[in-house]
């Protein structure tokens, strides 16, 4: 690689500083780190690593003073080496730093018969399962201090971790070599799984409508404008394909926003949610940030259970949130369970049911929006799971007036930007390209659930674009979301809804869902 020519002047005059100050003389000086790794990130520093060799005498002291040589580290530039009797002693440990260092494409000073002899004693030596517990100790240290429990991470710090992986799984396939000092040749020979593909997020297995697309695309031309805070064209989108009254319409940031508005509006400290065992996490994650406590219900057979419900209400519950089909079950109750939890409900319980997966449900005679009349329901929508625009953040509601105006006390006026306006109206008008996603998603999605029960597993009946796969035990679903990650499947473990016995696993391409049934059928020795 090419080092800047004013960075290598500086170099060079401190490698020429410590030679003078220090009296050695170089058996060789490298780069090391990410740019010899062939992989340097924006935040890279310089690192520089050397191997010296002092007078005689120095070795024949009974006080001979340090074997490391330090500079002070700075913005640009790490630079520190080894006495040639540390070198030695550390690779006959062995530990394969040397033999990393002498491999290192950008030489700064070098020796060549010394350098020739040292690879001859490293690649003799630097192999073997102390090298192989070396480079574990090194990852295991890269990432408690620079990755474990941070928010923000330097690219460089990822690569100092993933190269010693990297570096592990090379040494186990081909033991008798040494591994590559540069990154793409060593992911080349590591045998790496394929890329994940994600059938965890619960997204469209198809991107939104193209007249969505476009409509995007021409909104790019009023970016230097504000949103309209009242979503006036979005609300009479949903007004014609929903038949509703567009003042009743409430939209956010996807539906997250209106749920978190909902409890910071109608709950504090001494007040009760209640929800059901698997419900949505977010409805106790907004329960929670309001100050107030949440109350579980027990489900059964996967589904939301009325009569528990009821039973489990206090004097100080203010809402119950139902999920509608669920997340992450995908079970549905139908109009008549749910008119009957709005009746069983005190008058002054406000009943929140989110539909997110509800077009996936949709069928005459199954529309609870009529129960936003009594003043004590609210109905949300999303446009991110049947509609393909997740990525837009856009969720819509149906409110009574006294509620919606509540609402509007906590929401930004200006939460849903142009774009995801212009491109979700033309979504929601859409509506045959969206009812031909839903019957995609049933048909794939009916398809996989029948395979996977093939196998032995329990799979509840769904009205999502997603099924919940039910193992005999939490290590039976561990080991295989393991075997699906080493296939390049990634679906959702479900251990913080308290399911740890349970993966759920998004619809997606058709090709990805008969791969992960095939992996399965391996794990539990079925045939799909």
């Amino acid at each position: 690689m090419t080092i800047d020519p004013a960075i290598r002047t500086r170099i060079d005059t401190m490698l020429d500083d410590i030679e003078r100050r220090e009296n050695i003389r170089y058996l060789f000086a490298i780069e090391s780190g990410s740019r010899a790794w062939g992989f340097p990130s924006p935040d890279s520093d310089y690192d520089v690593r050397f191997v010296y060799v002092r007078p005689v005498d120095w070795y024949l002291s009974l006080e001979p003073g340090r074997d490391v040589i330090e500079e002070p580290v700075d913005a640009v530039m790490d630079a520190n080496g080894w006495d040639l009797r540390k070198a030695l002693g550390l690779l006959l440990k062995p530990n394969p730093v040397l033999l990393e260092w002498l491999q290192s494409p950008v030489r700064y000073r070098w020796n060549a018969p010394a350098c020739d002899a040292l690879t001859e004693l490293a690649e003799r030596v630097a192999h073997g399962p102390t090298c192989l517990h070396h480079y574990h100790h090194l990852g295991r240290k890269q990432w408690n201090k620079h990755i474990a429990d941070r928010e923000t991470v330097n690219l460089k710090r990822y690569f100092y971790v993933a190269r010693p992986a990297m570096v592990i799984r090379w040494m186990r396939l081909h033991p008798d070599t040494i591994p590559p000092m540069a990154f793409a040749a060593l992911r080349d020979g590591a045998d790496l799984p394929p890329a994940l593909t994600s059938l965890a997020q619960n997204e469209s297995l198809r991107p939104p409508s193209p007249k969505a697309l476009e409509a995007a695309r021409d909104a790019l031309t009023a970016l230097h404008l504000y949103p309209d805070p009242d979503w006036a064209e979005l609300r009479a989108a949903i007004v014609e394909a929903h038949g509703l009254t567009s003042q009743a319409i409430l939209c956010g940031t996807g539906s997250m926003e209106l749920i978190g508005a909902l409890a910071t509006a109608y709950l504090g400290p001494g007040d009760r949610m209640l929800t059901s065992d698997y419900a949505y996490l977010y409805f106790r994650t907004a329960t929670q940030v309001s100050g107030a406590a949440f109350d579980l219900a027990p489900e059964r057979d996967f589904t939301v259970d009325v009569e528990a419900l009821l039973a489990a209400l206090r004097p100080e519950t203010r809402i119950v949130f139902v999920a509608n089909p669920g997340n992450p079950t995908g079970t549905w109750l139908d109009r008549a369970a749910l008119c009957r939890l709005r009746a069983g409900l005190p008058a002054h319980i406000l009943l929140v049911i989110d539909e997110a997966y509800g077009e996936f449900a949709d069928a005459p005679g199954t529309s609870m929006i009529d129960l936003v009349e009594a003043g004590n329901t609210v109905i949300l929508r999303t446009l991110s799971k049947a509609y393909g625009c997740a990525g837009l953040r856009v969720g819509w509601g149906v409110f009574p007036p006294a509620i919606a105006a509540e609402m509007r006390k906590v929401l930004n006026p200006n939460n849903v930007s142009g774009i995801s306006q212009a491109a979700a109206t033309a979504a929601m008008l859409d509506q045959a390209y969206m009812r031909d996603t839903v019957r995609i998603t049933a048909t794939r999605r009916d398809r996989f659930a029948a395979q996977v029960r093939a196998l032995g597993l329990r799979v509840p009946d769904s009205r999502t674009n997603f099924a919940l796969i039910a193992f005999p035990s939490a290590r039976d679903a561990a080991a295989a979301d393991h075997a699906l990650r080493a296939d390049g499947i990634a679906m959702r473990g479900m251990g913080g809804y308290g399911l740890p016995h349970c993966l759920r696993a998004t619809i997606g391409d058709a090709a990805v869902m008969e791969r992960a049934v095939r992996c399965l059928g391996r794990r539990t020795g079925g045939v799909a």
